[in-house]
Parts: C-alpha cells; structure tokens; sequence
C-alpha cells in the first residue's frame, strides 16, 4: 500500500500579529489530500504533522489550535474526501519548515515546505537593508530582464548554521533562503513583484530556533524600464518556425517537475540560422495569487541559452523551464485559471539584433491546484 499527500497551499507567507488572529492576511492555509495507489481517495486517515522550528501556531479549518503530541508532531485526520484542512499563524516574525505524513509510514512523509511570517512593523537596525541593483535610487529594467539581483549583507553578530532567511518585496511577495545560500548567492526577484514608475520596498528576516528572528532595516528605490510580461508585437517577430511543449494545446497544472519547450529547424533553415546565433526560450505566465484577483505574472527564461550550430540537417532545439520557477502561479478567487505564452528570442550574432516567431503558442496555467476549501 502506497500512500502519497499532495499539498495545495494559497501562498506561503503570512503577516506576523499579536493576538494570534485569523485573518486572510495572517493566515498561510494549506490542503492536504491523501491518495492510495495513485488515485484513491484516503478517507479518515490519520496525519502527522511536523513543525521546524514550532515557532507558529497550526490549526485545523476552525481555527481551533491543534495538540502536540509530546515534542514531535501535531495529529490531523483526512475527511470523507480524503482531504485535510489546516492553517498556521504566528505572534512574532519566524520561518518554519513543515511536512506532513500518514500516521507511521514513514515512505509517505512530504518534501517539507517552508512558511515564513514576516512585515515592515517593528523593523530593527540590527542588520542593514538588502542591496539593490540600482543607480541614483533607481532600478532600470531592460528589455527580456526577468528578475533583478537582491543580495543580503553578512550579519555582524554570530548567526547559527541552520538559519534562514525571508525577503519580503514591497508587502505583497515574499521568498526564502538557508541564511548560508542568501549571503552568497543573494535573491532573484522576478520583475512581476515590482511596481513600475514607483518607490519599492525589500526587507529581510532572519530566522532560527523558537521565537529567534531579527527583522532588517528597509531599503527603497524607484523602479523604471520596459516590464515586458507577455509576447509583445514588433516588427522583428517575423520568424516561421514556431515553439512548442511536447504535446498541442498542452496546459500547464503542476510544478512538481521541470517542463521542456522544443524549436524544430528544418533542413532548409527557412529562418536562416547562423552558426554562433543564440536562443533564448521564454516562458510568459500572467496568472494570479492564488485565490485572489492579485495579478502573478512572470516571465521566465529556459534554464541554458542555445548556441546554434549549422549542420545542414534538421534539427530540434530543447530549452528547459525547472520546476523551482513555476510554482505559485494559480487561479482568482472566481475560479478563472491563468494563462501561459511560450516564445523565444533569436539573437543574430553578425546584426546584433534580435527576433521572435510570428505564432507561438499559449494555454492555461494554474500550478498551485484547486483553491483549497477553508
């Protein structure tokens, strides 16, 4: 008997607040749904939830908080369906990873997931602001720029190994690193969480152990440029040969793996592609915060630009989008799902211009999952 537990979540952050409260904007809601075998529903099954560090306050759909058992987990239980309910809060400012697992099967434990509360209230100068990409106060966005560079400064006092850290970007999207990863190689932020024309706000935590963090000071700057968040129509996208994922009409309904987009260039090269030419696969998704009518759009570049090599023969060029940028992209809070733009862009080496195809194909996109029933 094999047991597997899908986890649905709407976000996976939160305002921190004192009293505990419940409020959309204090409360990370999750489902978990509970199937045997690869589709059978799991009725009445018995959970155990971990928390690490248990710095939050889980509770089930109610809002009544759920008992510890002794200093390892929480029990929660599947209903009819197969599908469990629950929410996390918290008092003060923490990251916490969670995983869940049928009661004794240690083969069914989840991939933890890590929660993070965090605001701008109560902001410290114990730890300068994040470093920001810009000049003069200003962040300048470029053509096909899908992310700017946010780094975070070594804290000057002794910080534990298993720290973490949450960066949360002008009070509406957060993201976090091991507290070792952020110090080195910093966050990428998709231009999606910016406001364009406008002053933007970037402040971290760090977190470690029960009711340990530390809030940064803030960081500000004006963001201008080209927000380039779905194909635009010019007069270089004039390419024949279109992109494609492996199967037509193909939707886009999960991030538990990386996706692959395919360009077919055919022996006669009616594109005429030159040897040192490259490509650069993208991926537009303009959907929402899941069960909100929040926009969530993204622009994302496949994971290797390709360098073409003429041959003289046909062939297929592969670009790979990774799973880890394709989470959080779900549907409004009236049920309407996303949409997804494949393209790419041809970089002629000799022009020093580039190109797009004149079709390129779209779908619906929600990987978050069905809006959870909280």
């Amino acid at each position: 008997m094999t047991y597997d537990i899908k986890l649905q979540y709407q976000k996976l952050w939160a305002h921190d607040g004192s009293p505990l409260n419940w409020t959309d904007a204090n409360t990370i809601f999750i489902t978990a749904v509970v199937t045997k075998d690869g589709d059978e529903l799991q009725s009445a099954v018995k959970l155990q939830l971990y928390v690490d560090p248990a710095s939050v306050y889980p509770a089930d759909s109610d809002g009544i908080l759920l008992d510890k058992q002794g200093n390892s987990f929480y029990t929660l239980k599947t209903d009819d369906e197969g599908i469990c309910n629950f929410k996390f809060a918290a008092l003060v400012k923490t990251i916490s990873e969670i995983s869940l697992m049928v009661e004794d099967d240690q083969d069914s434990l989840t991939i933890p997931v890590t929660i993070a509360f965090t605001s701008y209230t109560g902001l410290s100068s114990q730890y300068m602001g994040p470093g920001l990409p810009y000049s003069d106060g200003v962040i300048k966005l470029t053509e096909y720029m899908n992310t700017i560079h946010v780094s975070i400064p070594a804290a000057q006092t002794q910080v534990p190994p298993d720290a973490n850290v949450a960066l949360l970007v002008n009070d509406v999207n957060c993201m976090t690193l091991p507290y070792e990863t952020a110090i080195v190689s910093g966050f990428d932020v998709p231009i999606g969480w910016l406001i364009p024309y406008a002053m933007n706000n970037f402040n971290y935590i760090i977190s470690y152990g029960v009711g340990k963090a530390a809030a940064s000071m803030l960081s500000r700057a004006n963001v201008e440029g080209t927000f380039v968040l779905r194909p635009q129509v010019t007069d270089r996208r004039n390419l024949k040969n279109s992109p494609r994922f492996e199967y037509p009409n193909m939707s886009i309904q999960t991030a538990d793996y990386d996706i692959t987009a395919y360009l077919t260039v055919p022996e006669d090269n009616d594109d005429k592609l030159k040897t040192g030419d490259e490509i650069q696969f993208l991926l537009y998704l303009n959907a929402y915060w899941q069960g909100t009518n929040k926009s969530n759009d993204s622009l994302i570049h496949a994971s290797e630009v390709i360098h073409f090599d003429d041959t003289g023969e046909e062939q297929t060029l592969k670009g790979v989008f990774k799973s880890k940028d394709l989470h959080g992209f779900g549907m409004s809070n009236d049920y309407r799902e996303g949409t997804y733009y494949l393209d790419y862009v041809l970089y002629r080496k000799k022009e020093d211009l580039n190109y797009n195809p004149e079709k390129y194909p779209s779908g619906p996109v929600n990987t978050v999952g069905p809006l959870p029933n909280i």
